[in-house]
This record gives structure tokens, sequence and C-alpha cells, in this order.
């Protein structure tokens, strides 16, 4: 999707986008899957603010933090940033599947 598509540029514009998806769908299982899969890269995206915010935030705890707690500190930051990188891929696998889907339909896929 191109910077200049404005198809999710708020919820209801989303909702409208994802809708006229799901009535190409035929076939109930595949309708099902699909709106399933929209609602786990959702949770999957949130995890990732989730874990990228929590990381932000250790990192700059550490600039603030006396020269005895810093290695307890590398370990919180390097913890966080595992987390982080897994909510990456997480998220990556789920738009994968989500993309494949959508490839059954025989329109042009996001």
């Amino acid at each position: 999707m191109g910077t200049d598509n404005q198809r999710f540029k708020d919820p209801a514009t989303a909702r409208k986008y994802i809708k006229s998806l799901a009535i190409c769908f035929e076939d109930p299982r595949e309708l099902s899957e699909f709106l399933g899969m929209c609602d786990i890269v959702q949770a999957a995206f949130v995890n990732l603010l989730v874990k990228d915010i929590s990381y932000e935030r250790v990192k700059q705890a550490d600039y603030l933090l006396h020269d005895d707690c810093k290695h307890e500190m590398q370990v919180k930051i390097m913890n966080a940033s595992n987390n982080y990188k897994q909510a990456a891929a997480e998220l990556e696998q789920v738009k994968q599947k989500l993309k494949l889907i959508i490839s059954r339909l025989s329109i042009v896929s996001i």
C-alpha cells in the first residue's frame, strides 16, 4: 500500500475496506478464516506496539540510572529487545498468512 493511499486514514474507512474485501469471499469458511486472521493481525500489531513502547521506556530509564544498576538495566534492555523482535516476527507471520488468504480472491490484494 503506497503512502498516498488513504484507505486506512481512520477506523471507519479501514472497516469499510475490510468489509469490501469480506463480501468477496463466497465460501463461509474462507470468510471466517479471513475475519479471524484480521483479528489476529490486529492483536499482533498491538502486541508489537506494546513491546516497542516497553523497549523504548527501558532504554530511556537506562540513561537515568547510576552505574551500580547498569548491569541489571542492560539485562532488562536485552529482554525488552528480544520481546520486541519476537513480536515483530509474529506480526510478519500473520501478515503473510493474511496476504495468502486475500490472494485467494480474484481481486487486487493489499
